[in-house]
């Protein structure tokens, strides 16, 4: 699907549904993907990661500046 939207000469886009885990939106991700619908859970996921989370503390930061 990717590829034929790459040679495609309308603008259609992907969206990538029915994502059944992180890992695998991740996947599609590096694939190339960049439009998903996800689940709440999968969101939360997001949202407790890590890097989002010094991600919205920096930019917190920086808005207080």
């Amino acid at each position: 699907m990717k590829d034929l939207e790459k040679h495609s000469t309308n603008q259609c886009k992907i969206l990538v549904a029915s994502i059944r885990s992180l890992e695998q939106m991740m996947t599609l991700a590096a694939q190339g993907h960049v439009y998903f619908t996800i689940s709440p859970s999968i969101a939360e996921e997001l949202m407790n990661d890590d890097f989002t989370i010094k991600a919205v503390r920096e930019f917190n930061e920086a808005a207080l500046r």
